[in-house]
């Protein structure tokens, strides 16, 4: 925990953590019990809702089908594998940045803020697309790069770790169990979701597939803009004072 929190002074979060395992039930609630109690309502819908625009961000199809991807946006072929292999680099350099980020920000700032670009990006990415389609030009094809490469990092140091930090933090022992268990079920049917239909709907839709991923990613904005607390060296009592 000394090396977790980068400080010595740790004797009255220990403290907080035997008084919650002494004071909590030794019964684990299952997900129905979890559903109906009302305490867990927006723990569970905020959890549910990371986990699964983590997914229907785009991000794996961009990981997946970069190729395809790279090429419906008219990079050349010579330099499609430069292309996937810049997504590696700049996904693993993001993602070392996140792990100071997420101490030194919170959790809220990085989920939000990063978000509001992602809407923003999504749009004028499939206005990149699309107009590279009607008339076909390397600099619209790199410029759509460099947005996808953008993307890249906006997540690595937001959606891609917080909703797992989030989800271990907001709930209370009882409910850990079924709360992490759902948000996992979530994240990776979503992942089957984006693997299952990225393709066929880029063969139908094009560019504007890309404003599916800008409507998810709206959408969940919205809700967590107003019911997602900042949970960076939050006691539990406080998390939950500000769903009431």
């Amino acid at each position: 925990l000394r090396r977790l929190r980068q400080s010595n002074d740790i004797e009255q979060e220990l403290i907080e953590i035997q008084t919650e395992e002494n004071t909590q039930s030794t019964k684990n609630l299952n997900l129905i019990e979890l559903l109906r109690h009302s305490r867990f309502k927006w723990p569970i819908i905020t959890s549910l809702v990371l986990n699964a625009i983590q997914q229907l961000s785009g991000i794996n199809a961009v990981f997946f089908y970069s190729g395809d991807m790279f090429s419906a946006a008219g990079l050349k072929e010579e330099k499609i594998f430069y292309g996937i292999l810049a997504t590696g680099v700049i996904n693993l350099l993001a993602t070392l940045l996140s792990l100071r980020l997420i101490e030194l920000l919170g959790r809220r700032p990085l989920i939000i803020w990063p978000m509001t670009l992602i809407v923003l990006l999504m749009v004028v990415l499939c206005v990149l697309v699309e107009v590279n389609r009607r008339k076909s030009q390397e600099g619209i094809a790199i410029g759509a790069l460099i947005l996808i490469l953008i993307f890249i990092i906006l997540f690595a140091i937001g959606l891609g770790p917080i909703p797992t930090v989030y989800s271990n933090e907001v709930f209370a022992i009882e409910a850990k169990s079924a709360g992490l268990s759902s948000a996992m079920f979530i994240n990776w049917f979503c992942n089957f979701l984006v693997a299952l239909l990225f393709l066929p709907l880029q063969m139908i839709m094009n560019g504007y597939v890309f404003l599916l991923f800008f409507a998810c990613v709206a959408a969940a904005f919205g809700l967590l803009f107003f019911k997602m607390p900042e949970t960076k060296n939050k006691k539990l009592l406080e998390i939950e004072s500000f769903w009431k």
